[in-house]
């Protein structure tokens, strides 16, 4: 089946996704579209993510409304909704208020929309200058929009940014219309690379994980997994003759919010990012899938996260300034290159700033900082740790209990 390949109608059909376009966060809503409660047509939805608070923002509307997507700061949501006559792009308060239609001037079909990383631009698909579809960006009052794909002569379907957002995610059948694949994009729609490989079925409904390190993508009705530099992947829901599709990755990268069939029409569900212990969070007849806000940044010492260690794992910073902030979990953390600061969290934490001048905090637990090269400073903080400075004038502070500290 081309799932792409449809009409305006057929995109009430065709989950969206999205891309988790912020620095990781704290988890908030999570927001979807749903024919809930006995309803005719579609509502945009929010519920928290154990289920409880689920609250319609479009009652009073009167056709679908679908695709709903946060801002980056979460204040904001964009969705798509036939109420303005055309199948329009709509914005609104978070809680429901404000509705502003963005594609009023066109009579063509607009829909999935996606915000970029800084909030400044938002994809979305289009029918006003071919009938397969193209992706189009424009500035989220709904100026200026431009066609990234006028010259592809398949079906293209936004899909949202890559983390960084220098890139545009999309949907597109140019490898034939049994073969979709998700590619990437710079924002001026040069440079097309495929993240899936020709041949391998039909691919879609792509999302990043918050660090830009994994994809997470559909192909038959299951929710794949794959390095985003790499051909390896892994199903995390093949035990299931369901159809699972729309995956969201939370904002701190630890879950993924996803419709699934599994329990009867597409409902949501929320499960670990690996796959496991998937949970329902709401009933509905059908919906659209989801998207998670972020409620606020993660921090340490007063400076909003780049990067965080959702699972414990390694995690290796970039050659520039970071700020890590680690999971109560045991976390081992490598700033790599560049003044960083490294918040370890509860758990029993090895920290390495590597070369720049770092500052390593490792918080409650038995904890392992080494500064590497340059100007270093390491608190230890509670907990039996084992501070080593390296290279350069450092200051170690072990804090409370039986510290080994070496500067």
């Amino acid at each position: 089946m081309t799932a792409l390949a449809a009409a305006a109608c057929a995109a009430l059909l065709l989950p969206s996704h999205s891309v988790a376009a912020f620095p990781p966060g704290v988890p908030g809503l999570i927001t979807y579209a749903s024919y809930a409660d006995g309803a005719p047509t579609q509502d945009v939805f929010v519920i928290n993510p154990d289920g409880s608070g689920r609250t319609n923002l479009t009652p009073s509307r009167t056709d679908q409304d679908y695709n709903p997507v946060f801002s980056p700061d979460g204040t904001r949501i964009a969705f798509t909704s036939l109420d303005g006559g055309d199948t329009d792009i709509f914005v609104m308060n978070s809680d429901g208020s404000g509705a502003t239609n963005l594609t009023s001037d066109s009579t063509a079909t607009d829909f999935t929309p996606f915000f970029s990383p800084d909030g400044k631009r938002i994809a979305f698909t289009s029918y006003r200058d071919d009938p397969d579809g193209d992706v189009f960006l424009m500035k989220p009052d709904g100026s200026q929009p431009h066609n990234l794909t006028p010259d592809s002569p398949a079906l293209d379907f936004a899909g949202g940014f890559t983390p960084d957002g220098d890139r545009v995610l999309f949907d597109t059948e140019r490898n034939g219309v049994d073969d979709g694949d998700v590619y990437t994009m710079r924002l001026d729609g040069s440079d097309p690379v495929n993240l899936t490989e020709p041949g391998d079925g039909y691919e879609h409904s792509a999302d990043f994980s918050p660090d830009g390190r994994t994809l997470a993508f559909v192909r038959g009705g299951d929710i794949f997994l794959r390095a985003s530099t790499g051909t390896v992947e892994r199903n995390i829901t093949p035990s299931t003759p369901s159809i699972d599709t729309g995956p969201d990755f939370s904002p701190d990268g630890s879950e993924i919010a996803f419709m699934s069939t599994r329990e009867g029409d597409y409902e949501l569900f929320v499960m670990s990012a690996d796959g496991s212990a998937p949970r329902r969070l709401s009933p509905g007849r059908y919906g659209t899938s989801p998207d998670w806000q972020r409620r606020r940044p993660f921090r340490c010492r007063g400076r909003a996260a780049t990067a965080y260690a959702p699972t414990g794992a390694l995690l290796a910073g970039t050659r520039r300034a970071d700020v890590i902030v680690g999971s109560p979990r045991a976390n081992r953390i490598d700033g790599l290159g560049g003044d960083d600061v490294i918040c370890g969290g509860r758990g029993d934490d090895r920290l390495r700033g590597g070369a720049g001048r770092d500052k390593l905090y490792g918080d409650a637990g038995r904890d392992r900082l080494f500064g590497g090269a340059g100007f270093d400073r390491l608190f230890g903080g509670a907990g039996a740790d084992r501070l080593l400075g390296g290279a350069g004038r450092d200051r170690v502070s072990g804090g409370p209990g039986n510290d080994i500290e070496r500067p």
